[in-house]
């Protein structure tokens, strides 16, 4: 919902927690957590300096790292499909790419298939080729529609809308309509101002 004050205040408790009870491993997911909301409130921002992005991708990729040494894959693609976005935000779209098929190969390895409908939504970012976005996005709608994840069908149509207009009207209008009109999404906001 892109509220990442709130997101943070929330971590700082669970830091707190795990350190209170000497709780390791939710020290590690704080701190796993901690660096992804301070990567995702950077690309929130409209200028981010290359520095700043960089020390954010070096953070997130040591985690990543760490979390698949430590053979704990569960929620791991969540935090590739953060440092693809960084990657994307970088402009370095190969690291990206390969950030997202790690992520999706781990899915299907794994079925926690539960974010792949973002991450091929993130991978149509990878490229410059139109047919495979399209197709990328076309993908991450209908799996978003088929495991009822709104929010990221929401997201890829949005996209598709932004990319191929008018022909993508229906398929944003029909993600729009699944959500509940007095929700307070921005992807929401989003989706019925470029609807008009």
């Amino acid at each position: 919902a892109g509220q990442l004050d709130a997101a943070s205040t929330t971590i700082a408790e669970l830091a707190a927690l795990a350190e209170d009870h000497q709780f390791d491993s939710f020290a590690f997911i704080a701190a796993t957590e901690q660096a992804a909301a301070a990567a995702l409130a950077s690309i929130a921002r409209e200028h981010v300096e290359p520095a700043e992005l960089q020390a954010h991708i070096a953070a997130m990729t040591m985690l990543v790292d760490a979390w698949r040494a430590l053979e704990a894959k569960l929620f791991v693609n969540f935090y590739d499909g953060v440092l693809a976005r960084l990657l994307i935000a970088a402009g370095q779209l190969d690291e990206a790419r390969e950030r997202v098929a790690i992520a999706l190969q781990l899915a299907e390895e794994t079925g926690a298939l539960f974010y792949q409908a973002e991450l091929l939504r993130l991978r149509a970012h990878t490229t410059e080729d139109t047919e495979a976005r399209v197709a990328d996005l076309a993908s991450a709608i209908q799996t978003a529609r088929r495991q009822r994840a709104y929010i990221f069908e929401l997201r890829s149509a949005i996209d598709d809308f932004e990319l191929r207009g008018a022909a993508a009207r229906q398929a944003l209008v029909d993600a729009a309509d699944r959500l509940p009109s007095d929700g307070g999404w921005p992807e929401l906001a989003r989706a019925r101002a470029l609807l008009g």
